[in-house]
């Protein structure tokens, strides 16, 4: 299959990290602007927001942004409130001046995001984390969407060849209820659908 013939909605184009981030109204993301925002909160702080807005491909830009300066970096995804214990160890075993990202922080719940930010703060480690809702962690940028920023992203995707109208991309935004992520996956079926309609 040649590049014209993929569909720009494909995971390869819409991973994590395969997306420059950027701001609810479509503009860059500056992650070095938000790690001193970080700094400036003591070291400790939290993006928050919904499913599919943004907040993991943020924590990503920051991560790369922190590891580019020098700084030692730490990514933990939490998939079960018992792995917060792996980020306590971590916290600990690093050194000061070291920066421990958590994507889904709300699976530790609000007592064990507390104890990780006394302990980050007793470490000197900066904490940064995801979270669908306040965790115990103050919030640095609270994630929102809108359908110019669907469309930001979606210029940023191959050409599609016009398979894709305006009024397509602004209804799965809606029928995602915002959820970015989800609004990407049915914008991949209908230009899965046509690209398949075309070959038959």
């Amino acid at each position: 299959m040649t590049a014209a013939e993929a569909n720009p909605f494909a995971t390869r184009y819409t991973r994590l990290g395969a997306i420059r981030p950027l701001t609810e109204e479509g503009h860059p993301f500056d992650a070095s602007a938000t790690l001193a925002q970080l700094a400036e909160a003591g070291g400790c702080g939290a993006f928050v927001g919904p499913h599919g807005s943004g907040k993991s491909t943020r924590l990503a830009a920051c991560a790369k942004a922190a590891a580019d300066q020098g700084q030692r970096v730490q990514r933990v995804r939490l998939r079960r409130w018992r792995e917060s214990l792996g980020v306590a160890r971590a916290i600990a075993l690093l050194p000061a001046g070291s920066l421990v990202c958590v994507d889904s922080l709300e699976v530790a719940g609000r007592v064990a995001a507390r104890c990780l930010r006394i302990l980050a703060r007793l470490r000197r480690v900066q904490l940064l984390a995801t979270s669908h809702e306040p965790a115990g962690l103050p919030m640095l940028v609270c994630c929102r969407t809108s359908p110019a920023l669907l469309n930001r992203i979606v210029e940023q995707l191959p050409a599609h060849g016009g398979s894709i109208t305006q009024g397509e991309i602004e209804e799965a935004f809606t029928a995602a209820g915002g959820n970015l992520r989800e609004a990407l996956f049915a914008l991949y079926d209908r230009a899965e659908a046509r690209r398949s309609g075309r070959r038959s």
